[in-house]
């Protein structure tokens, strides 16, 4: 059986159907061909901004149409996704910064002004608020 990976199943089906609703969120929604579209700009944009394949990306998020993005996007650029729960008490979630060393996280804000207030490991490279 041939290895399929996550991006190829995106992009298999925003050429087969891209005005399906892959996504939808409250009265949000996003086409097939509309995800891939924003997930291949974010995924430059990782590796515009210096990431490697392997770097992490810390992603502490509500449920959103927005953490599928980053998922797609950092899975594209060859990144390793890291999940935040946002129930994590402040110092359990000190310990996964400090153990997985991210070099990017997404938070929305007021989550981003917690992330501002954190002492960030010395290998932390980058925090910045990006709008999809």
């Amino acid at each position: 059986m041939p290895r399929v990976m996550l991006n190829d199943f995106l992009r298999r089906h925003a050429l087969g159907r891209p005005h399906t609703t892959a996504l939808f969120c409250g009265d949000r929604t996003l086409s097939y061909a509309e995800l891939d579209a924003t997930t291949n700009r974010l995924a430059e944009w990782f590796l515009s901004e210096g990431l490697r394949p392997g770097d992490r990306v810390a992603i502490q998020w509500p449920n959103a149409i927005e953490v599928v993005q980053v998922y797609f996007a950092s899975f594209k650029a060859g990144l390793i996704a890291v999940p935040i729960n946002l129930r994590l008490k402040p110092s359990e979630i000190a310990w996964i910064v400090n153990d997985a060393a991210p070099s990017l996280c997404f938070a929305p804000p007021p989550l981003a002004e917690v992330w501002l207030s954190y002492t960030l490991p010395a290998s932390w490279t980058k925090l910045d608020q990006v709008t999809l």
